[in-house]
């Protein structure tokens, strides 16, 4: 389903030029705005969130580290970095790995999930009010269908 717009080199169209500008304007403004809703409203850096949120989404609520990592979209190198500031906070816990020597699992602590519980409906709430309250259902759709298919094209 691939248009072809231009050649490689080429200066982009005006309808290409537009979309560019308005796609870094919105992927700049709108996660500023939810990341300052959430750090007035919780504390929580987008960061701290997306770390407590998807360790949330396990059962046990424990991930191995380079798993999480894969799951957050991120180096194992900076998720370990950015657990340490967190684990200093009493968010989240390293536990040994008994699978693997060398690895370890991450775990939410209950201050952990008592933040996390406090902040989610506020978060919520913002990405409704700055995002998705604003896209009919057509839009929506439309929107998570670009999202996808850049997101993977970049990283499958």
């Amino acid at each position: 389903m691939s248009t072809k717009r231009s050649s490689p080199g080429e200066w982009l169209t005006q309808p290409e030029q537009d979309a560019w500008r308005a796609w870094i304007a919105m992927s700049t403004v709108v996660p500023a705005a939810i990341e300052r809703d959430l750090q007035r409203d919780s504390g929580l850096s987008g960061p701290d969130y997306r770390v407590l949120s998807t360790l949330s989404e396990k059962p046990e609520q424990r991930w191995p580290l380079k798993e999480l990592a894969d799951a957050v979209l991120w180096s194992r190198s900076r998720l370990s970095h950015h657990v340490d500031r967190m684990a200093q906070r009493g968010l989240v816990c390293r536990q040994l790995d008994p699978h693997d020597g060398r690895g370890c699992i991450l775990a939410l602590t209950e201050r952990g999930r008592e933040v996390l519980s406090a902040a989610a409906p506020l978060h919520v709430d913002s990405v409704r009010r700055l995002v998705v309250g604003l896209l009919d259902d057509d839009e929506l759709e439309i929107v998570g269908r670009v999202a996808r298919r850049l997101a993977d094209h970049v990283q499958p």
